[in-house]
């Protein structure tokens, strides 16, 4: 045999018996392998965490957004309305979860809630993945003339059908014109 041949043939049973230096051996495959899968497990776990963080956010925002909608409607309405005829079904002062105003051209805004949603003669002004609850219009008075309607409720984002979270309460106070 050859020498060449003789240096191949001990090359090849060197690698068949694991020992060549330039490679990696079973052991050291699984090992990596191994640390590699904790790696990724860490990873996919900590990038769940995240997305739940953002969803949080995500939800936070639009609730908020949701309710300063409808704040300001209601705060713009009020104030360019004639008159407050009724709250909560009777006359000022009062309270209840019905608002009705008479508008410079005569006609009626009722304002109510609604399946979880404020509506404005039936028409919702609120977003569908916000839920409200606990709507309250309280009205005060100087003499016969209404001068302040109170408005009060809770705002939460509704992520699946029978789960809300993220509950705000708002309020704010509108001054009336009596135009």
């Amino acid at each position: 045999m050859s020498a060449a041949a003789r240096c191949t043939c001990e090359r090849n049973r060197a690698l068949t018996a694991g020992n060549d230096p330039s490679g990696l051996s079973v052991m050291e495959l699984i090992i990596a392998i191994g640390v590699l899968g904790i790696l990724i497990g860490a990873s996919v776990g900590l990038f769940t965490r995240l997305m739940r963080g953002v969803n949080m956010t995500d939800s936070l925002i639009e609730t908020e957004d949701s309710a300063q909608v409808v704040v300001a409607l209601l705060d713009r309405n009020i104030k360019s309305s004639r008159e407050v005829v009724s709250v909560g079904g009777s006359n000022c002062p009062g309270s209840g979860n019905t608002l009705v105003l008479r508008m410079l051209d005569g006609g009626l805004l009722t304002y109510s809630l609604s399946d979880g949603q404020i509506a404005s003669n039936g028409a919702v002004i609120s977003t569908p993945k916000v839920t409200i609850t606990n709507l309250q219009f309280s009205c005060l008075n100087d003499g016969d003339v209404v001068t302040q309607v109170n408005i009060e409720f809770d705002a939460g984002y509704q992520e699946t059908e029978s789960s809300i979270i993220s509950v705000k309460h708002y309020s704010n106070q509108v001054a009336v014109r009596n135009l």
